[in-house]
């Protein structure tokens, strides 16, 4: 029998973090934490000692003294059993308590990463990676990023899972078209960008604008934008099935899918970026995808666009697919 396991760390309900795996909430355990530890002070005890940084340089000992407080108990498992642990982005498991996993009971430790090495602190080039990789006994890593798996020889997979989530009865007044743009502003430069885009298209486009981080003398009452409100990632879905166009902005240089791509794909919305990294996109669409460089060109392009979109997603960033491929490969 198979049996997995997933944990994230530090994760809330509700979160995207939560959602990336619903999928295959019916067959595996999936945790939002890597420990049962009530007790906050504990709780950042046990953080700051598998700190990536604090581990930088020297392996911290008696990390076993957490395996009492560990979410996957040895009574979980059983050693007939094919047995999977998937990290999220770090793994929070003393050495100890995973040999104790991968001897008694055949268990495969995989990680898999939704962002970069160096943004998660694992590493900082291939040695100090290989070294975290050793440590952790992790058989198999996973990585969104392509640079990344070059470079340090990971396996590729952009994880998503689709949700039924239904629409609500939001009504749509004065006009038809929708505009949805959930994120945090950065930069005051970015700020700006979004107040463009508002003012071109909001005469138009009913402008679903929810930004957050935005200091008290820099937002303007007079625009119909949510500022500082934060929404759930049902609520994000739910806003995304109201909306006929995604809006997304990204930090220069960006490589890789992000969510408001893998959104735009399994749920047939128009994606509206300035990321010109979707260009080369596999999936069954003719302009889909707008991409620009200037405020300006948005208009025109969206202008002309058809009223349906359908990209034929077929589960291509599933966690299915993802279990599937460890089990096929053992």
């Amino acid at each position: 029998m198979q049996k997995v396991f997933v944990v994230i760390n530090e994760a809330s309900h509700n979160s995207w973090s939560e959602f990336l795996w619903s999928e295959i909430a019916d067959k595996a355990t999936i945790y939002l934490d890597n420990n049962d530890i009530k007790n906050r002070i504990l709780k950042k005890i046990k953080k700051l000692h598998f700190s990536n940084r604090a581990n930088r340089s020297v392996w911290l000992p008696f990390k076993s003294i957490w395996d009492r407080h560990l979410v996957v108990k040895l009574k979980d498992l059983n050693p007939n059993d094919d047995n999977l642990i998937i990290f999220q982005s770090n793994v929070k498991f003393s050495p100890h308590f995973i040999e104790k996993l991968k001897r008694k009971f055949n268990c495969r430790i995989v990680l898999y990463l939704p962002d970069t090495v160096s943004k998660l602190g694992i590493g900082c080039d291939i040695k100090t990676t290989y070294r975290y990789i050793c440590y952790y006994q992790i058989d198999r890593v996973y990585s969104f990023d392509m640079n990344d798996c070059s470079q340090y020889g990971f396996e590729y997979f952009d994880l998503y899972s689709k949700c039924d989530i239904e629409k609500t009865n939001q009504v749509k007044e004065c006009l038809g078209k929708s505009i949805f743009y959930v994120g945090n502003c950065r930069s005051l430069q970015r700020l700006q960008l979004l107040y463009s885009i508002y003012l071109l298209l909001h005469k138009n486009y009913r402008c679903l604008f929810y930004i957050n981080g935005v200091e008290n003398e820099r937002i303007k009452k007079e625009y119909s934008i949510h500022y500082n409100e934060y929404l759930t990632y049902k609520e994000v879905i739910q806003q995304i099935n109201n909306s006929d166009y995604i809006l997304e902005l990204v930090d220069e240089n960006q490589i890789g899918n992000t969510l408001r791509f893998k959104e735009a794909i399994c749920y047939n919305k128009y994606l509206i970026t300035n990321n010109t990294d979707y260009s080369n996109h596999s999936f069954d669409s003719t302009n889909g995808i707008i991409t620009f460089t200037d405020a300006c060109e948005i208009k025109e392009k969206i202008n002309n666009l058809c009223t349906c979109i359908d990209y034929k997603y077929s589960g291509e960033f599933s966690p299915l697919k993802l279990v599937e491929s460890v089990f096929k490969d053992s």
